[in-house]
């Protein structure tokens, strides 16, 4: 699961943690789109175990997309999210 996405990142979680530094690549399915948004990133943050059940939640910087495409829905998807808050 992702969330809390950003133009420099997101948070997400998985079963098992993953060590910070690890280079991690993501596809990521927005609601109503066919193609996935694919992202690279490094691992910059895994929180602690003791303040979480479940799921290892960690946080991931981006350093690359799949192609410039990619990178263009990707601030899209963020502009139009952030559009759309009350002031």
């Amino acid at each position: 699961h992702g969330y809390d996405i950003s133009l420099t990142g997101m948070r997400f979680e998985l079963d098992e943690e993953l060590p910070a530094g690890t280079e991690v690549t993501i596809d990521l399915f927005p609601p109503a789109e066919r193609d996935p948004i694919r992202m690279r990133g490094t691992v910059v943050r895994v929180f602690a175990r003791d303040a979480d059940t479940g799921p290892r939640r960690m946080a991931v910087q981006f350093t690359g997309f799949g192609s410039p495409r990619d990178l263009e829905r990707r601030e899209r998807r963020i502009d139009a999210r952030a559009c759309c808050w009350p002031a």
